[in-house]
């Protein structure tokens, strides 16, 4: 008798790391999730100098890389970089991996938010994450917000509409996600309100669960914050 397909979480770590130092990052925390999830690490695509707390665990863990970088270049174009190894990853898993199906996202800090866009991306069925598996949940850690990407989804819906005038509450209607998601927090996190502030404006009240935990601009790493986060996580999958 065939075993069912495991279930595996596609992994977009922070600025000025990388995806071997995310593994780290969140060993705790896979580790309490391992009978359910494989887990699928991707690595940005520009160099950069490392991330905030990286230095000095991570110093012998380079090069460091980030998704976004300053650029004139318009969001869109810098999504089709962004997502270059991202879909280059999940096609390899696949390939590699026939019996393990991704069905959610675990994402930290810069990579939450490229993971945030992907959802709401995916949630319209816009062409450019054509690629992307069917995303049942996505688990957010300590997210950081950029209010030019908020604007950049507010000229999507625009342009999505033609000519005609639209509403504003039409528009922030379209602007959030509604498909389930965790938002870890940390209570000492610098970008703390920002975070708060991204799930106010992309999320749907009745979808997003919030998670505070003590701590910094990291993942949870106390094991009462690890056992509370992994049965949310199992949660959200329990319908899969």
């Amino acid at each position: 008798m065939l075993s069912p397909p495991r279930k595996a979480l596609l992994c977009i770590h922070g600025a000025g790391t990388s995806g071997a130092i995310f593994r780290v990052q969140i060993a705790k925390l896979s580790a309490a999730l391992r009978h359910e999830f494989d887990f699928v690490y991707v690595t940005a695509p520009h160099s950069t100098s490392p991330g905030p707390g990286v230095i000095p665990f991570f110093a012998s863990m380079g090069p460091f890389y980030s998704w976004f970088r300053d650029t004139d270049e318009s969001i869109s174009h810098r999504l089709d970089a962004i997502y270059k190894p991202i879909q280059q990853k999940v096609g390899d898993w696949q390939l590699a991996n026939p019996n393990s199906r991704i069905v959610g996202m675990l994402a930290f800090s810069e990579g939450a938010l490229v993971a945030a866009v992907m959802l709401w991306q995916q949630q319209r069925r816009m062409g450019q994450v054509s690629w992307l598996p069917d995303i049942h949940f996505t688990t957010f850690i300590c997210c950081f917000y950029r209010e030019e990407v908020t604007k950049w989804m507010r000229e999507q819906i625009q342009e999505s509409q033609g000519a005609g005038a639209i509403v504003e509450e039409d528009i922030e209607k379209e602007m959030k996600i509604n498909i389930p998601t965790l938002h870890l927090l940390g209570k000492q996190d610098f970008v703390l309100s920002r975070a708060k502030m991204l799930i106010e404006t992309h999320y749907t009240t009745t979808f997003a669960t919030v998670m505070e935990f003590d701590g910094q601009h990291a993942p949870p790493s106390k094991r009462e914050d690890i056992e509370k986060a992994a049965a949310l996580i199992l949660e959200s999958a329990r319908s899969i």
